[in-house]
């Protein structure tokens, strides 16, 4: 009983509050209409001053607007001119709409002026109905208060949405039902708007609103919006005419109805209201104050903002490019190793492939910038210094003169969230952990518990799935190698990494290295062994060198990352423990032998058909030990013949017939 009177409680107070508000509405309606219509359209003006003073966020929102639309061609000074302009026409045009109605039809006739132009009369003295595709633009509730100014004989009526206020709702029904314009609620289907039409009747559907899940993404002034295919929809099914209506402000408490040329039918309701927002866009740029701008028109969907699995999709006009498009900016921040930004690749790819208008940047520690430099994928590389402060990454993604849309993390750490965040980027997108939900706008959910772990690639293809894109929109493997010629493998030419930069649990014995070494050439001659590794790894790679009995070269600790590339680019495969460089390697293509102990290949082993994993499971492996406390029973099992097999059968795979003499 108390819940149930704290609930009628609750809707009493709302009731009243709902109330209050309609009833001081109703008495400034009334007093406005005491004043001469200039005099109320100044004092909107001036009201519309205040709000731009006093309401910052709608201030930025109407200038980030503004410079999507013309950002190309207007400077910032302009552009902040502009959407000063707009939040005075806009007051002006809303208390206007308050009097506009009482003010008799000869006055009307002197302030507005009703343009038609080629076609669009034509179409109103036909036998089919109408359907008017009208923007919140001007002093728009002129259309649905005075319909007769511009649907001539055809019977007029809107799509009409409830108000959340009751007062209000019933109060423009009546008001609107008065004007002789026949409501239809958007919430009662479309069974009877489609009637009204085939009959020969006039519709009226607001178009320039964001159109969530539902819509056509499409281009308006070159950046994509979810737009409303309602209007195309209906007048697809009803062979209706598609009008373009709007009005312009052309003096103070004087405006202009333009009726625009019909928009043809497409193939498709998606291409025509790709057409349709393609008019829209000429129709604002005409009178660019007059268009209600503190809407967020360009809103970035949450989650789904990559775009690829939206039922209605993606649809430009003929005439539009996907060159042509304004970019979605994407940040993505890199991994902090080697391997794990290989294994990142395809989800980049991914990132890419699920919309077309997509920029992406990577922010990426300085030292591994000649990776992503591989990418086509990737547009920019921002190089982050080693040691450089979250606040100080987030001055130089600011520097980066580049209005980011979204950053994705793929670290994990509150570190890189905050980069983001001080970077001053508006969505960020991650897995929540280390304290840092409170920075993300958007979690990633992490797999279930009660499924086998995946692979490293397939954990961060997971996270692109969440955001709207396909796994299935890239390979987890293959060739990176986009504008940038490598060579190509020659001779017998093979790499061998023997170094580990995690520990020495992940190091196949330097001796059991050199053996297999030697077995090899003993039945594969002309080998030519190519040693790498990092400085810290280099007295391993020496060591080995003093063993090994065939023609070595000995480049650990002597190349940097560009020049490691180039030397696993120009080799017919790579004999490698679980390393940042095995994954460097399956990133470009060339084949891998790689030696497991005490990490799970199936985490992070290279993938692809092209590699061979070698590992003797023991009872304590995958142990993920940085040194084995016991008597390293994972890498001493793994017969040195085995894995000397298994590098002669994919050295005679890759190398071409007749170019490797068999022993």
């Amino acid at each position: 009983m108390p819940v149930a009177s704290n609930r009628v409680d609750r809707s009493l107070v709302r009731r009243a509050g709902q109330w209050f508000v309609y009833t001081h509405f109703r008495i400034l309606e009334f007093l406005l209409r005491l004043l001469p219509l200039p005099l109320v359209f100044l004092i909107g003006e001036g009201a519309g001053l205040l709000f731009y003073l006093g309401l910052p966020g709608y201030r930025k929102l109407a200038v980030r607007n503004m410079t999507i639309a013309f950002g190309r061609e207007r400077t910032p000074e302009e552009i902040r001119s502009m959407a000063r302009a707009s939040f005075l026409r806009l007051g002006g045009n809303l208390l206007s709409s308050l009097v506009l109605p009482r003010i008799g039809r000869e006055a009307i006739d002197e302030r507005v002026e009703v343009i038609y132009e080629k076609g669009a009369r034509e179409v109103q003295q036909g036998s089919s109905g109408v359907i008017f595709c009208i923007p919140h633009m001007g002093a728009w509730e002129l259309f649905s208060q005075l319909p007769e100014l511009f649907t001539g004989d055809l019977a007029p009526s809107t799509m009409y949405q409830t108000l959340r206020n009751p007062f209000f709702d019933a109060y423009v029904r009546r008001r609107r039902a008065t004007m002789g314009l026949q409501l239809f609620d958007r919430g009662s289907g479309f069974r009877g708007p489609m009637a009204h039409v085939k009959a020969g009747g006039a519709l009226g559907i607001l178009t320039d609103q964001h159109a969530g899940d539902h819509g056509v993404w499409a281009p308006l002034f070159g950046r994509l919006a979810s737009t409303t295919s309602l209007p195309a929809i209906l007048a697809g099914r009803t062979g209706a005419a598609l009008v373009p209506l709007h009005a312009e402000t052309v003096g103070r408490a004087r405006w202009r109805l333009v009726c625009g040329s019909p928009v043809p039918h497409q193939k498709t309701p998606e291409k025509t209201t790709a057409v349709m927002n393609l008019r829209l866009g000429e129709v604002i740029g005409r009178s660019p104050e007059d268009w209600f701008w503190v809407h967020n028109r360009w809103k970035t969907p949450k989650p789904n903002f990559l775009l690829a699995r939206y039922r209605r999709g993606i649809f430009l006009p003929d005439e539009v490019l996907v060159s042509d498009l304004q970019p979605f900016e994407i940040l993505v921040r890199s991994p902090n190793w080697l391997g794990d930004i290989c294994m990142a690749i395809p989800a980049v790819r991914a990132m890419q492939a699920g919309r077309p208008d997509a920029r992406i940047t990577v922010l990426s520690p300085a030292r591994f910038a000649p990776v992503w430099n591989l990418m086509e994928e990737v547009a920019a590389v921002l190089e982050k210094p080693d040691g450089a402060s979250p606040r100080a990454v987030g001055k130089l993604i600011k520097k980066a003169d580049t209005q980011f849309d979204v950053a994705v993390l793929f670290p994990n750490s509150l570190r890189s969230a905050l980069e983001a965040k001080w970077g001053n980027i508006p969505r960020i997108v991650g897995f929540a952990g280390h304290h840092r939900a409170w920075v993300l706008d958007q979690i990633v959910p992490h797999g279930s518990p009660k499924k086998p772990p995946e692979h490293q690639t397939q954990d961060l293809l997971a996270m692109v799935e969440s955001m709207g894109g396909e796994r299935s929109a890239s390979a987890a493997g293959g060739h990176v190698i986009g504008g940038r010629r490598l060579p190509e493998p020659t001779g017998l030419r093979v790499g061998v990494c023997p170094g580990a930069a995690y520990g020495g649990a992940k190091r196949f014995p330097t001796e059991k290295f050199a053996e297999t070494m030697n077995l090899v050439d003993a039945e594969v001659p002309g080998i030519e062994w190519v040693l790498v590794g990092t400085r810290q790894e280099a007295e391993v790679a020496a060591s080995l060198e003093a063993q090994a009995k065939g023609r070595v070269e000995n480049l650990a600790g002597k190349t940097g990352l560009e020049e490691l590339i180039e030397t696993l680019a120009g080799s017919r495969m790579l004999l490698t423990n679980d390393t940042g460089t095995m994954h460097l390697a399956a990133a470009l293509g060339v084949p891998t032998v790689a030696i497991f102990g005490s990490t799970e290949p199936a985490l992070t082993g290279p993938l692809g058909p092209r590699h061979e994993v070698v590992r003797n499971h023991v009872d304590c492996s995958p142990c993920f030990l940085r040194e084995c406390p016991l008597d390293f029973r994972c890498m001493h099992s793994i017969s040195v013949q085995d894995l000397s097999r298994t590098v002669i059968n994919v050295v005679l795979r890759e190398v071409p017939a007749g170019q490797a003499e068999v022993g």
